[in-house]
Formats: C-alpha cells, sequence, structure tokens
C-alpha cells in the first residue's frame, strides 16, 4: 500500500489534515470552556456582590430603626417610661424582626421592653470600645439566654450634650433570620450560600451542624481541602473566588465570596459544585470527540483507497476545508462525486455545520443567563432604591420633632456646626435666638396638655411662618424653641426678635386671649464652642424672664 511515494505522501497529508482537524477542535472546545468558565465565575462573584449588598442594606435599615430610638431616648430626658414605650414600639416593627430590644444605663442596668430592669452582673460583652466610639455595633455570635439559639446583639451608643457615653440602645437578632435570609436567594442547581463573621466562624449555612461549629480559617481540617487559602484571600480582598474540594462529599466546589458592607468582617460565600459550571461544557466536549471519532475514520478509509488520480480533488477539499475554518466555519462546496472524495467533502460540510450549531447555541444559552442575571439584577436594585427610600423616611424621623415638625436638638447641632464652621472660614456673623414661651406651665395647669400642645404647634407655625426660609428654626425643648440665622449680627438678630415677640403678642392661640414669649439673642465668636455660644443666649433670655417676660434682651459679653 506505501510502496510508491505518492501514497506515501497522500497518507502522510492525510495524518495531517487528521491532526490539524482535531487540533482545531480541541482549541475551539478550550476556548469555549475558559470563555463559559469566566463568565459562569463573574456572574457569581456579581450575584454574591449583589446578596451582600441587600443584607448590608437589610442591616442598615435595623441600626436606622434603632438609631430613631436613641434620638428618642435623648430627648426623653430620663423619662424611664417613655423609654419602656420606644422600645416596645420597635418590637412591634415587623421590618426589622428583632428578638428582643433593651436600654442599658451608664449605671449598667439593663431596662427590656417589658419594662423589666436588671443590673449587668456580666460586663465583659460591654468591654469592647466600639460600643462607645462607632456609629453602631454588631457582636460576634453568642448562644441566646433565654432560646439557646445563636444570636446577635445590635447597638447604637446614646451620648450626652458633651459627647460623652451614657447609654445603649440593644437589639438582639436570631441567626435563624439569616439562614432563612439566604434560604430565600435564588441560585442555580448545585448552589447555596453561606455567611461567616469577623472571627471566619460560620453563622448562617444550609448546614446547621456548621453553624458556630466551624471556622473558614481552619477548613481545611474539617475536610475542606484548599478553603483555608480562600478564606484568608477576604482578610485583604473585598470579593474573589477560589477552588476547594469537599472530602465529606467527595465533590470539587467553586466558592465567590463578597465583603458585606456596614459590618466590618462578616462575608458572604455562594458555593456551587464544579461539575455543575462546566456541565454544558461537558456536552460540548462529547459531541466533539464524537465528531472527531466520526471524522478520522472516514478520513483513513479515504485515504486507504485513494490513488494518484485523487490526489489533485484532495488537495483542494483541504483547501476549502482550510477557508472555511479562516471564515468562520463557513459552508464548503460540495463535491458531488459518490466516490470517497464526494463523501469525504460531505463529512467536512456537516461537521462544520455542527460545530457552527454548537457555537450558536452556547452563545444563545449564555446571552440567556446573562439575562437571568440582568433580571435578577434589577430586582435587587428595585429593592435596594425601596430601602434607601425607607432609611431616609426613618432619618427624617429621627430629626423632626414629632408635635411640632421642626427640627430637634439633634438636628439643630448639626446644622449649627455647620454654620460655626462657614462662619469662621468666611468671617461672617452669625447669630441664634432662643425663644420662651411666658407662663407655659400655667397654660398647661389651667387648660390642660391638649391645648399646651395645641399653643406648642401653633407657637411652631408662626415662627416658620415669619421667618426666612434661609433660617433654621428647632424646637430645643419643653416651651423652648431656637432659631438659627445666618449672616446676620447682633442688631438684625436683636430686629427679628423683637418684631416676631411682637407679631406672636398679636395672634390668637385658641382659648387663650393671648400668649407673649422673652428671647434672648447672642451672636457667634470664632473659637467659641456651640454650648457656649446657647448658653450666652440663655442668659440673655433668663434676663429677659427677670425684667417681667414678654421682652428681648441681647448677650452682654
Amino acid at each position: 500500500m506505501l510502496k510508491n511515494i505518492k501514497s506515501k505522501f497522500l497518507l502522510g497529508y492525510s495524518l495531517i489534515t487528521i491532526a490539524f482537524t482535531v487540533t482545531l477542535m480541541g482549541v475551539a472546545y478550550l476556548t469555549e470552556r475558559q470563555e463559559l468558565a469566566r463568565l459562569a465565575l463573574e456572574n457569581s462573584t456579581a450575584l454574591s456582590r449583589l446578596h451582600a449588598d441587600l443584607i448590608s442594606s437589610e442591616i442598615r435599615t435595623r441600626v436606622t430603626a434603632l438609631q430613631a430610638v436613641r434620638s428618642q431616648i435623648t430627648e426623653s430626658d430620663g423619662d424611664m417610661a417613655l423609654i419602656i414605650k420606644h422600645l416596645a414600639t420597635l418590637m412591634q416593627l415587623e421590618q426589622v424582626g428583632f428578638l428582643h430590644a433593651a436600654y442599658v444605663d451608664e449605671d449598667f442596668n439593663i431596662t427590656d421592653y417589658n419594662g423589666v430592669t436588671e443590673s449587668a452582673l456580666d460586663r465583659s460583652f460591654l468591654d469592647d470600645e466600639r460600643w462607645y466610639t462607632q456609629e453602631f455595633h454588631v457582636t460576634p455570635p453568642i448562644l441566646g439566654r433565654y432560646t439557646n439559639k445563636p444570636i446577635i446583639s445590635i447597638g447604637v451608643p446614646v451620648l450626652n450634650d458633651q459627647g460623652e457615653w451614657q447609654g445603649e440602645v440593644l437589639a438582639a437578632l436570631t441567626l435563624e433570620y439569616l439562614s432563612e435570609r439566604l434560604s430565600a436567594i435564588q441560585l442555580g442547581e448545585g448552589s447555596y450560600a453561606w455567611l461567616t463573621e469577623e472571627q471566619g466562624d460560620v453563622i448562617a449555612h444550609p448546614d446547621e451542624s456548621l453553624i458556630l461549629k466551624a471556622n473558614v480559617f481552619a477548613a481545611d481540617e474539617l475536610g475542606y481541602s484548599g478553603l483555608t487559602v480562600i478564606g484568608n484571600k477576604t482578610l485583604t480582598e473585598a470579593t474573589g473566588y477560589g477552588e476547594y474540594y469537599d472530602a465529606n462529599s467527595g465533590e470539587s466546589k467553586i466558592v465567590t465570596f463578597a465583603e458585606i458592607g456596614n459590618v466590618p468582617g462578616w462575608t458572604l460565600f455562594i458555593t456551587t459544585r464544579k461539575d455543575v459550571i462546566f456541565a454544558d461544557i461537558g456536552n460540548i466536549l462529547a459531541n466533539v470527540l464524537g465528531a472527531s471519532a466520526i471524522l478520522m475514520v472516514i478520513f483513513l478509509l479515504v485515504v486507504m483507497k485513494i490513488t494518484s488520480r485523487i490526489t489533485r480533488p484532495i488537495t483542494e477539499l483541504t483547501q476549502q476545508v482550510k477557508n472555511s475554518v479562516n471564515g468562520h466555519y463557513q459552508p464548503i462546496n460540495l463535491n458531488q462525486s459518490e466516490d470517497e472524495i464526494g463523501q469525504l467533502s460531505r463529512a467536512f460540510n456537516e461537521t462544520i455545520t455542527a460545530l457552527d450549531e454548537h457555537a450558536h447555541n452556547l452563545e444563545a444559552m449564555v446571552e440567556a443567563r446573562t439575562q437571568e442575571l440582568n433580571t435578577a439584577y434589577s430586582e435587587l436594585e428595585q429593592t435596594n432604591q425601596a430601602l434607601k427610600e425607607k432609611n431616609t423616611i426613618l432619618e427624617e424621623i429621627a430629626s423632626k420633632d414629632p408635635l411640632t415638625e421642626l427640627y430637634n436638638r439633634r438636628a439643630f447641632n448639626v446644622f449649627a456646626e455647620k454654620e460655626m464652621s462657614r462662619a469662621a472660614r468666611h468671617d461672617s456673623p452669625a447669630s441664634l435666638i432662643v425663644i420662651d414661651i411666658d407662663h407655659f406651665k400655667n397654660i398647661n395647669d389651667n387648660y390642660g396638655h391638649d391645648v399646651g400642645d395645641t399653643v406648642l404647634s401653633r407657637m411652631a407655625h408662626l415662627l416658620m411662618r415669619y421667618t426666612r426660609k434661609e433660617n433654621v428654626v428647632c424646637r430645643w425643648g419643653g416651651e423652648e424653641f431656637i432659631i438659627l440665622i445666618a449672616e446676620a449680627n447682633l442688631d438684625v438678630a436683636q430686629n427679628i426678635a423683637e418684631s416676631l415677640r411682637e407679631k406672636i403678642a398679636g395672634e390668637a392661640f385658641g382659648p387663650l386671649k393671648q400668649v407673649t414669649v422673652s428671647a434672648g439673642v447672642s451672636s457667634y465668636k470664632v473659637g467659641e464652642s456651640l454650648k457656649d455660644w446657647v448658653h450666652r443666649a440663655d442668659l440673655a433670655l433668663y434676663e429677659a424672664k427677670a425684667l417681667g417676660r414678654n421682652c428681648v434682651r441681647v448677650s452682654a459679653q
């Protein structure tokens, strides 16, 4: 069969063609395999990041709710009955789902929402400085005192006017909630989500036996070879992925992770079996190998029977195959003969068509999965937007006085600090007016607290009506109001106060014939504290009261 040069040449050429075809299919397979793996990992990482942001938003919602209670406690001036009422209201909010709520005062007395007070004998849980220095703090999981189930606590510090710690608003949340939240995440086949906290302990997982029992930084010791390395990556990377082997199930797995904002050290993981990610690639490989095997058999049979008269058709066929590959698997011109060359031509065409169909099917599959991710991303974006709107409402509630709808003392302090910085930076004046309703206690005693509340609301309405929009009007506490006036020296502020006093004296207040006010005025001195600035206005107010009320006095200092 191989006695002449031409037969040897033809056989060698045919074998080279077979090798080229197999190489082409192998390169196509490896290229698509890498692309599909990259897309799968990017999609899983994006999904981890989206759900981590959602859990972060939910924690922020609960922190905002606690901050609203903190503002109400600050304004309650130590009235424990009001504090218990605010805690009970917090427990009734379905969207926060707290297991327990309590207030810890500066003497470490703990009062819960049911009004039960006890001294904290074990104060070690408050040794962490983050209870006093951070906007809020989330504790490591512990076993609940009454439920004997893992819980976390969220705390918001209560500070006095000097910024010193005087208490903490605490609320407990069960880890069952986090597990239920993760179970609700829509993931693909063979995938599941789980959470770790700052020290690496697993705090939410479909396998409950791992909760508070497994640590991602020592996962190799539990039969998860390679997971410890991935856990260490979370210490330096916000998002990432890796591969490990689960000896307990005998499977290789891919895991992606993303850190959770608002809760330092918490990380969301999404684990997927490796065979699920590469399932479609396996189908492609089987089809490619099958097509390759058929093609090789056909080629070998043809080569064994070719003669010198078919050398040219084979050469032409080889050139057409190369042109087809360069043209992205375009069909070749069929040889219409019924001999082996014709069969080979048609076999090439069928194979190229099959490869083209596989490529299109893979593109459609990737596009469909990308669309699913886009849909999920859109839904999560809508959920995040809704949570942001609710957070805005809660922040508005936390900064407004519920009776008069004016800004409260907490909000005033923020406005005043900004105005002091602006005045110092631009060397411009700024003044404030402290206003007190004369004989307000007599109004409550003679007409009742409902009329007193009506007078306060009416007074707030008049102050807003008779002052510029640029001025900040706040309820300072009780029957006192305070007005922050930018770009106003002492004389201008005094004239404004006199004008307000006269207009208020001429207004009707329900059953009262007349309601008068006294006012103290002071201008900001660069370098003084907000406390000293307000104190000088208070001294002027006291002077107005001592002179018989219904008058305005300015700070003499």
